[in-house]
């Protein structure tokens, strides 16, 4: 069988894994922290389809589609777990089998979410002196993965502290297993969560050493990355500050949003599909967000200003806040994005500035020639085309 055999085979088993999610979600959705999370799964396994297609060669396409299904199997573990912990004993095959891969397959997933994307993000090329951190890692994540595939019970139903209430025994435990209560207990286990977590540590390091480090493309697809990181932390304060709403629809949508803008981004870094927009995303994220908070300063002010004035007049502090906040809009939009541009859009602001200062020469050169070549001058700063020429009808 030769490699593109392989390869189609691969991505066919990966994206068939996938599946298992949403045919088994009816059932697992009410044992799912946050149900909304499918959906940022559905975009990893997309945005990996998309690059193990196109770029085959980029092990960033294969780490997405392993989170899909991964996933999908953790879906159909919890699912085929669920209702085997509803009948009676003997529990069935299928039951056991669900525990089973319920017990270590969450392990690989957030492996591959963090510290294997932190280190194979946007080529997979590794410089010698990280690639042992990735033997490294690999090996701490095959030890835990074995000790808990090998636990001598498995957990059909817990106690919302996560203390087992029915267990089954697990047909593949060794038997020198049977007398360990759990596998934390294990000593080398807490060792190798410690090495796992100082390499994601060094996985993050090595991130932003290549941000400092990147040129040209490169650091275009890094600054996709990190936007999508910064969109995450956000929304990651957002949920602290907001810890007494834990558990809404709203916050768990955010947060599924979220998770689900990084492979989007890296989709975008990867294919290089409007890579150099990355600028103006950033100003227009950052302006809107701007204008939207101190919008809604403004608006509780004035309701709070109003309804102190006029106490029983809760409607017209509610319409003049309204009102204010409209008017407001535009202008502290318009200012607020050049600020921005200033400073995150330095291109489009530079750009505006020479066509302004164009237009004000412009009202007082009457030499023709002298127009044509200032004009090809701005042209040439701000769109940067390979060629420009300018050509004028004889009268």
């Amino acid at each position: 069988m030769n490699e593109a055999r392989v390869r189609a085979l691969a991505f066919w088993v990966l994206v068939s894994s996938f599946l298992l999610a949403p045919v088994f979600f009816w059932r697992a959705q009410s044992l799912l922290q946050n149900p909304w999370l499918l959906v940022p799964v559905t975009a990893e396994t997309v945005v990996g389809a998309l690059v193990a297609r196109r770029r085959p060669d980029n092990p960033m396409g294969w780490v997405f589609l392993g989170i899909g299904a991964l996933t999908g199997w953790l879906v159909a573990a919890v699912a085929l777990t669920a209702m085997a912990a509803e009948s009676p004993d003997p529990v069935p095959w299928w039951g056991v089998l669900g525990a089973w891969v319920a017990t270590w397959v969450w392990y690989p997933v957030f492996y591959l979410l963090t510290t294997a994307t932190l280190l194979l993000f946007p080529s997979g090329l590794l410089s010698p002196r990280w690639r042992p951190l990735l033997g490294v890692s690999l090996a701490s994540l095959a030890g835990i993965v074995v000790a808990f595939a090998l636990s001598p019970t498995l957990v059909l139903t817990m106690t919302t502290t996560g203390e087992a209430t029915r267990t089954v025994t697990n047909p593949v435990s060794p038997g020198f297993m049977t007398s360990i209560d759990k596998v934390e207990s294990l000593p080398f286990v807490p060792v190798l969560g410690v090495v796992s977590l100082l390499c994601g540590f060094a996985a993050v390091a090595s991130s932003i050493l290549r941000v400092r480090r990147s040129r040209g493309v490169e650091r275009q697809q890094m600054r996709w990355f990190g936007f999508a990181v910064a969109i995450m932390a956000a929304e990651v304060s957002v949920e602290i500050v907001a810890s007494q709403y834990a558990g809404s629809v709203w916050l768990n949508l955010g947060e599924a949003v979220a998770l689900a803008f990084v492979p989007v981004a890296c989709g975008v870094a990867i294919l290089r599909y409007r890579l150099y927009e990355i600028d103006r995303i950033i100003s227009r994220t950052a302006s809107y967000v701007l204008v939207t908070g101190a919008l809604l300063g403004v608006y509780v002010l004035v309701v709070t200003t109003v309804g102190q004035l006029l106490p029983e007049s809760n409607a017209l502090a509610v319409a003049s806040a309204t009102l204010a906040a409209a008017a407001l809009f535009r202008p502290l939009l318009s200012r607020v994005q050049r600020v921005v541009d200033h400073r995150f859009n330095r291109a489009r602001y530079d750009a505006e500035h020479t066509v302004d200062a164009f237009a004000s020469r412009l009202r007082d050169e009457v030499d023709p020639d002298a127009v044509t070549v200032d004009l090809l001058q701005v042209v040439e700063r701000t769109v940067v085309p390979e060629h420009a020429s300018l050509w004028l009808r004889a009268r």
